[in-house]
């Protein structure tokens, strides 16, 4: 095991989600017409020679994580159904309503609209544990037609309204998702990178996408308000990483714990351990996120490596 410990090791999950909508309309999150359940969700994790790894803090320590596993806790756990909301900080979260014309936020149940496990890691030697790759995509494209007013997309084209003939969206559920991991202290927050899939990274821009949608279907009294709760938000969400350039040449991995310096004995051994916790939501405030977006295929990959300590660049 001496000999083993001094390699590089390397843990990695697939998270595959097939999310089915209720109905087929097209509103933007902000109305919050329909909810979506997950219908099926595979996935593994692997981890390399030297490093073990277990969904939360019990049971068999082993070096595959089976996506029977994964969803055996996520069906223990409480969530209920994916619905777009939004976080400051990737642990706690809100989402955005229209109620009698006036827009207003309310808490999200813990751990209800969005997917939340623990990986608990351990190893015979000290260390910390970084993320070292992240991975978005969608199985396939979801193509739908506007059903109310013009409005812009997220890459800022105009899309036609119910009495036009180019009023086609062609969107990725991975343009929308956003992924944290959160380990003793910090929280790395993640989204797809720039460009992959005409993604545009962060909230995108007020004029545009699922906020020119929003604002096409309401009057000038909610419009405003929105403008005022898009801009609070643009003060207050934190920084997301992109998922291509975690792991590049130019960037060292990025820290998410340190293994415990004190030990704990499994069997006749002694290992250093640590758990971090994984979320995964659609975040409200991206401009590609629509309701049209969840009868598709969400698929998400996280690689962890063990190493010593790097500094942030």
């Amino acid at each position: 095991m001496s000999t083993l410990s001094k390699k590089l090791f390397i843990s990695v999950l697939t998270l595959i989600v097939t999310v089915g909508a209720f109905a087929a309309t097209t509103f933007a999150w902000f109305t919050l017409g329909n909810t979506a359940t997950v219908g099926k969700f595979e996935g593994s994790a692997t981890a390399g020679e030297g490093l073990e790894v277990r969904i939360g803090e019990s049971g068999a320590w082993t070096n595959f994580i089976s996506d029977t596993q994964i969803q055996g806790a996520i069906n223990t756990s409480s969530f209920k159904n994916f619905s777009a909301i939004t976080s400051k900080d990737g642990k706690t979260f809100t989402k955005l309503l229209v109620e009698n014309n006036v827009v207003t936020t309310k808490p999200v149940e813990d751990k209800t609209d969005y997917i939340e496990f623990q990986l608990q890691f351990r190893s015979v030697t000290g260390g910390s544990v970084h993320l070292s790759g992240v991975t978005f995509a969608s199985a396939a494209a979801s193509a739908w037609l506007n059903d109310g007013n013009p409005f812009n997309d997220a890459l800022k084209q105009p899309i036609g309204g119910v009495d036009s003939t180019d009023r086609t969206v062609v969107e990725y559920i991975s343009n929308a998702a956003r992924l944290s991991v959160t380990g003793e202290t910090d929280t790395v927050i993640v989204e797809q990178t720039a460009g992959t899939n005409s993604n545009v990274i962060g909230m995108g821009e007020i004029s545009f996408g699922a906020h020119s949608f929003f604002k096409s279907r309401f009057d000038s009294t909610v419009g405003s308000q929105y403008d005022a709760a898009y801009a609070a938000a643009a003060l207050n969400l934190s920084t997301t990483l992109q998922a291509g350039n975690i792991n590049s040449t130019t960037r060292p991995e990025t820290k998410v714990a340190t293994l415990s310096t004190g030990t704990t004995k499994f069997g006749e051994t002694q290992y250093h351990t640590v758990t971090v916790t994984v979320r995964v939501w659609l975040e409200g405030w991206d401009a590609n996120t629509y309701n049209a977006l969840f009868n598709m295929v969400l698929q998400t990959s996280l690689a962890f490596k063990k190493g010593v300590d790097i500094p942030s660049d």
